[in-house]
């Protein structure tokens, strides 16, 4: 379809009628195809930008996918110069489907290129690129030698995080903070990493140290949330900021969003000696936490004073056992006993899994609404360690259309993905039930639009 014809538009209702009629069949636009054409733009389903409109098409759309000129031209517009900009190929990329054939081009014939070496820590058979222009057109795929589009899994960042660590800090918890326990020196020229200043701190935020004591910082952005999810939103926030107007790139390098898993990586030495002690208190002594640093694989949910063996609470295998049990037999009774009795419902198995993932597969409702009155929101959204899976993923999977129900009016967040990317919605799409993946579907959009409602008023 050529779109010369709309180079010309006038504003407001002249040119959403043109729109309308360049899409119209019968009288009615259908929603999917009017859509996929501003998506081969290079526009991202997730901008926020087209989330309010896109919201209010589907929620309006007849059975068959379409709308009539009425209804279509009451949810564009306030968008119909950004939808004419994506259609006429005014973005910086103006053939974005050309260029996306070009890249892969690329990749193919760089395919033998690596970066810097990681030791063991780092897959040298993967690599992977992240673009987004100003326009908010985005590209994102990672390449292995054995399959395409593996681009799901976390990157090692390394020494990259640094200064997008330094710069979330300073803008979230101000300079003077940050430069108490991280000195602003040139770059160190002693040998060792763990060199500190005359007065007991890390030269330089872009140094090993000077990165973990300002990721350590962070945990101070969040203490003001009442949840985990908060936290991390905030960490987001701030990337989002940093970038200046090039938005919504949750997939980042290997889909980090919200640090996908909330992952910084260290260099493997600084991970290696860390690990290797439990007290590390000379690295600033001014107050800073001292972190439990886990070899390439650290979360911001790591980083936490460290707890010497000694001190450390342990749980009673047994009691932990019977809890897992209560669930698998559906015994409500001895659940509810044994939380009388002080039994932490927030257990997790050795595969990450809480009791809710058991619950869900147990397809207990009962039980599930007893845990879901009892554990934060925010322990809803806990993900397995093999496949990142949160409670209402397992439940999408399986297609538990009440439990689906209860944990989303209970809070779980429906945008969060998997390790493989997807969301909750996309597991319903994979197990073939269309009207719980619509209900996930608009569900999702209506937490986009509360999230971002709350964020304007804060």
């Amino acid at each position: 379809m050529s779109f010369v014809v709309l180079t010309e538009l006038l504003c407001g209702c002249r040119a959403a009628d043109i729109l309308f009629d360049s899409f119209a069949s019968d009288g009615r636009i259908n929603i999917n195809h009017f859509f996929e054409a501003i998506w081969s733009s290079g526009l991202h389903r997730s901008d926020p930008r087209l989330r309010e409109c896109f919201f209010h098409l589907r929620k309006l759309q007849d059975a068959e996918g379409s709308v009539d000129r009425s209804t279509f031209h009451r949810c564009v517009t306030g968008f119909v110069s950004l939808i004419l900009k994506a259609l006429q190929g005014r973005f910086v990329i103006p053939d974005f489907s050309t260029f996306t054939e070009e890249t892969q081009k690329l990749f193919s014939r760089c395919r033998q290129l690596s970066s810097v070496q990681e030791k063991e820590s780092m897959d040298s058979s993967k690599w992977g690129v992240s673009i987004c222009t100003v326009d908010g057109q985005r590209y994102v795929q990672l390449i292995t030698r054995l399959s395409l589009g593996d681009w799901a899994g976390s990157q090692l960042l390394a020494e990259m995080s640094w200064p997008l660590v330094y710069g979330v800090a300073v803008d979230l918890l101000g300079s003077d903070l940050i430069h108490r326990y991280v000195a602003v020196e040139t770059y160190s020229s002693h040998s060792s990493p763990f060199t500190l200043t005359k007065t007991g701190i890390p030269h330089s935020p872009l140094t090993e140290t000077g990165a973990i004591v300002t990721t350590s910082l962070l945990q101070l952005a969040g203490r003001l949330c009442a949840e985990e999810e908060e936290k991390y939103d905030s960490v987001s926030d701030g990337r989002h900021r940093d970038r200046t107007g090039c938005f919504a790139v949750d997939r980042l390098i290997g889909r980090v969003r919200d640090f996908q898993r909330k992952r910084i990586s260290s260099d493997s030495s600084v991970a290696d000696a860390l690990s290797q002690s439990s007290s590390k208190t000379t690295l600033c002594r001014r107050g800073a936490k001292i972190l439990s640093v886990h070899r390439s694989d650290t979360t911001l949910a790591d980083f936490s004073p460290v707890i010497s063996p000694a001190s450390a609470t342990s749980h009673d295998p047994d009691k932990d056992a019977e809890l897992i049990d209560c669930i698998k037999t559906e015994d409500l009774n001895r659940l509810t006993e044994l939380h009388q009795q002080g039994a932490d419902l927030r257990l997790q198995d050795a595969a990450g899994c809480t009791l809710v993932h058991h619950a869900v597969e147990a397809a207990s409702k009962d039980i599930l609404k007893y845990l879901i009155d009892n554990v934060p929101t925010s322990h809803l959204d806990v993900t397995e360690k093999q496949t990142g899976e949160t409670a209402l993923h397992k439940a999408a999977s399986l297609r538990q259309r009440s439990i689906c129900h209860f944990l989303v009016e209970a809070g779980a967040s429906l945008m969060k993905t998997d390790l493989q990317g997807e969301t909750p919605k996309h597991r319903a799409e994979k197990a073939d039930d269309q009207e719980l993946s619509e209900y996930l579907e608009n569900r999702q959009h209506y937490q986009m639009i509360q999230r971002e409602d709350h964020e304007t008023a804060v």
